[in-house]
């Protein structure tokens, strides 16, 4: 269903032409199956260990964890609000011994259940999930001009709030907002030029 939050997303980019592809400053390199994969942009990907979420939030509860200044957005809305728009929430970046990172809360229906992240762990709704900022991989369609994210790099947004939809209407989607307005700006914070690259899809 369009209002449902618990889908997820791999945005895809369009580039002019193969030597203005963005990346985070290194060329990219060809898989074994000759597909180029590039990194740029930076996002929360991975849950930790259990060991270092014991780590970050022994560090972070004693205030000694060093902030970055930069924050990644996320729907402040509960799972199943499915009729309330996007209301945007922003999560502190931390770094620790030269890796950076998010401290969310869980937000799932699973009845009070656990559930399995990326770390193999298991969580319930409203547990503090410490994850990695890492470089977002890119598949580079050039054929096509067409760059797509590896892997799902963001979930729990909205397709649209309202239950109506008409394909030419994805410029109005929440999803499209959030990826606009939020997204594609997060994943750039860090780097020390910002440039304008397209629309996203």
């Amino acid at each position: 269903m369009l209002n449902m939050r618990d889908g997820g997303a791999r945005p895809a980019l369009p580039f002019s032409s193969i030597d203005k592809i963005p990346t985070n400053g290194v060329s990219g390199k060809r898989a074994t199956d000759g597909v180029l994969e590039v990194e740029y942009g930076f996002y929360p990907q991975s849950a930790v260990s259990r060991e270092m979420q014991q780590e970050l939030e022994r560090q972070f509860n004693n205030g000694r964890l060093n902030r970055t200044g930069n924050g990644y957005t996320t729907d402040s809305r509960r799972y199943n609000a499915y009729d309330e728009k996007f209301e945007a929430k922003r999560h502190e970046e931390f770094e620790y011994r030269g890796k950076r990172y998010v401290r969310v809360e869980a937000n799932s229906d699973f009845g009070g259940g656990t559930f399995t992240l990326s770390n193999g762990e298991g969580y319930r709704d409203g547990d503090n999930v410490w994850v990695e900022v890492q470089p977002i991989k890119w598949l580079v369609s050039e054929s096509d001009k067409l760059m797509l994210a590896e892997k799902l790099v963001f979930a729990g947004v909205q397709f649209k709030h309202e239950r109506d939809y008409h394909t030419e209407d994805f410029g109005k989607t929440d999803i499209k907002k959030f990826i606009d307005d939020c997204w594609s700006k997060d994943i750039e914070q860090v780097r020390s030029k910002r440039k304008n690259y397209g629309n996203w899809y």
